[in-house]
């Protein structure tokens, strides 16, 4: 059960399962989005131009200026249609760095303790399918490419990976922001 403002929804699985439909309909406090582009700088002309996807952060930017705070499901298609995100390690280590410096960019700047975020796995739907044979080597201390259009070092290897017969776990991300509370310091000195 996760409490935004007033309002209680019951969200809070360990996993979720491909091709379900979600309960919760999207509304002030939840919000979903099938694809990972959080920046502007991440969709591609085309993309930018049709209007066909639109960037994460202004969602979660309302969410944050929102009282109540929401919660922001990557994965999940705009139909309630649960997919989850193919990603090794190294593309959710992207992901949430991506996310921080994002927020980081903002002004005023996001404070990382005004939201949350969680890796929730999604299961196949067919029990006998294997979800995860072995990753290759996650393990290197390259930098990850962020605000540009351009793949990543991290997106190449998953891409290689999956070319090679190796398959990432699929993902749900939450991203929780918190409700604002005039009670902790940490974030009344944000309000």
């Amino acid at each position: 059960m996760k409490a935004f403002g007033s309002e209680k929804l019951n969200i809070f699985p360990f996993s979720y399962r491909r091709h379900d439909q979600f309960t919760v309909k999207e509304g002030k406090l939840v919000k979903y989005k099938g694809h990972k582009s959080f920046s502007m700088q991440q969709l591609s002309i085309r993309a930018k131009h049709t209007q066909s996807r639109r960037q994460i952060s202004p969602v979660a930017n309302g969410m944050i200026n929102n009282e109540d705070g929401g919660l922001l499901l990557i994965g999940v298609q705009e139909n309630g249609l649960i997919h989850g995100l193919m990603l090794s390690k190294s593309q959710q280590e992207h992901l949430v760095t991506n996310i921080i410096d994002t927020c980081d960019r903002l002004r005023p700047k996001v404070p990382r303790h005004f939201y949350e975020i969680n890796f929730i796995q999604v299961k196949l739907t067919n029990s006998k399918a294997k979800e995860e044979k072995t990753y290759l080597s996650d393990e290197t201390n390259i930098p990850h490419l962020f605000r540009t259009t351009k793949l990543c070092w991290c997106d190449y290897q998953a891409i290689t990976s999956i070319n090679l017969g190796f398959l990432h776990k699929c993902w749900i991300i939450e991203l929780t922001i918190h409700s604002l509370s005039h009670s902790d310091l940490q974030m009344i000195r944000y309000i």
